[in-house]
C-alpha cells in the first residue's frame, strides 16, 4: 500500500471524528465567522497532516 493512502485514510478519519466531537459547533462557528466553508477545516486537517509527514517523516 502506498504511503499516500494511508494519510488521505487519516485525513477521513480525522475529520470524521472532529466532526462528532461535542466541541464542533463551535470550531464550525469560528470558521463561518472567518467567512470560511464548511470545507475548510478539512483542508486546514489535510495541510497538518501533510506538513507533519513532510517535516517529520511520518503523520501520527
Amino acid at each position: 500500500m502506498q504511503k499516500g493512502g494511508n494519510i488521505l485514510g487519516a485525513q477521513k478519519k480525522a475529520f470524521k471524528r472532529l466532526t462528532e466531537w461535542e466541541c464542533w459547533p463551535v470550531i464550525r462557528d469560528h470558521y463561518a465567522a472567518k467567512d470560511m466553508t464548511t470545507i475548510d477545516p478539512y483542508h486546514h486537517i489535510r495541510d497538518l497532516l501533510e506538513e507533519r509527514h513532510i517535516h517529520w517523516g511520518r503523520a501520527v
